[in-house]
């Protein structure tokens, strides 16, 4: 890594300013296909990053690492991410694998930046190679407030990826409880969001769809409720939480087989 680039990482200002002098390629890559901005703001080194801008880094270079607004978003750095907005960086600009910043800062989690993508503009049900939005990655990776604030933005809860399973579903089977509003939505063996709850034992989500009106005897293509799903799994708390509910205890699924309680 040469002088420019090793100093946007660590942010040394004076030994990029000397570099830049000597007549540096502001837009350079270093062996790894990286610029200078990308690692200033994948570090989140605001003062770097401004004396990169002033030097005339182009803000959408897109570059292995993706772009500089990407490398913030997904490090959490807002005040970093403001700025390259500030700077007219392509809210929505893709990666090659179809990734934007605010899919990157959704899935890790990033509160701030993702609501700077949000005001910003970003489009928040674009979708990447996999077929997975910003809702999805957060949901399944369990990052509640980031959830919150892409369902404010207008979010499409039953946005399905290419498993045909929508965000809620892959959050509740890996049980994380998002408290976002349920569903009646079904996944290809038609389990609700409900049942996912139910099968990983995530009492907390299972209230958040309850009180959001999920139906409590709904049943997938084999017939199960909920309460069929949470028993044959032995989540006690979560059978407890679907009884409160109303949840019939005497039903059948298609082979005539009742509730294991």
């Amino acid at each position: 890594m040469g002088v420019l680039h090793a100093a946007s990482w660590g942010g040394n200002e004076v030994q990029l300013r000397r570099a830049l002098d000597a007549g540096a390629d502001v837009d350079s890559e270093d062996q790894g296909g990286v610029t200078a901005l990308v690692h200033a703001s994948s570090a989140g080194h605001v003062g770097s990053i401004r004396m990169l801008l002033g030097a005339g880094a182009i803000v959408n270079w897109r570059c292995a690492l993706g772009t500089a607004l990407s490398g913030a978003s997904e490090n959490g750095h807002e005040v970093a991410v403001r700025l390259l907005l500030g700077a007219r960086a392509a809210v929505d600009l893709m990666c090659e694998a179809g990734w934007t910043a605010l899919m990157r800062a959704s899935k890790a989690g990033h509160h701030g930046a993702v609501r700077a993508l949000v005001e910003a503009g970003a489009v928040v049900d674009r979708r990447n190679n996999n077929g997975s939005t910003a809702l999805g990655l957060a949901s399944v990776n369990g990052k509640e407030s980031v959830v919150r604030v892409l369902l404010a933005a207008g979010a499409v809860v039953e946005e399905r990826n290419t498993d045909g399973r929508t965000a809620l579903m892959h959050a509740r089977v890996h049980g994380h409880e998002d408290a976002v509003p349920g569903s009646g939505v079904r996944d290809n063996l038609g389990s609700t969001a409900l049942m996912c709850a139910g099968e990983s034992g995530d009492e907390g989500t299972m209230l958040a769809l309850l009180e959001a009106g999920a139906m409590v005897e709904s049943t997938n293509t084999d017939g199960m409720t909920p309460l069929m799903c949470v028993s044959v799994h032995g989540h006690e708390g979560a059978t407890r939480v679907l009884l409160a509910a109303g949840a019939a205890v005497d039903s059948q699924d298609i082979d005539g087989a009742r509730n294991p309680l």
